[in-house]
């Protein structure tokens, strides 16, 4: 298993810049010919920027997530799961991985 902190940015014209913060554990599982991407993953830290405003949240914090986040978040959701589905596939196909293989960190053996 590899533990990443990956950060994504998205531009929204009603929002402005989204900037998400995950932390995920990979792993893979290899077929034939390419290795299938297994992961969790965890909101750290979310923040939105334009020019008249500025808004960041913190997992670990305390604070609900304020609504408009929540709103921005849901609006670009098909968005960051693409985002996030890429950047893990090309980590896991990535010839110097470093992490395990075919192993689920989530089973106690």
């Amino acid at each position: 298993m590899k533990t990443k902190d990956i950060e994504f940015e998205i531009e929204s014209e009603e929002f402005g810049t989204i900037t998400l913060k995950y932390e995920f554990q990979i792993w893979r599982t290899k077929t034939v010919d390419r290795y299938i991407p297994r992961f969790t993953s965890g909101l750290l830290s979310v923040s939105i920027h334009d020019d008249n405003s500025e808004m960041d949240w913190e997992f670990g914090s305390g604070e609900d997530m304020p609504r408009q986040m929540k709103v921005a978040l849901k609006d670009h959701d098909a968005e960051i799961s693409e985002m996030i589905d890429n950047k893990i596939f090309k980590i896991v196909n990535d010839p110097h991985y470093e992490g395990n293989h075919d192993a689920d960190p989530r089973d106690k053996h």
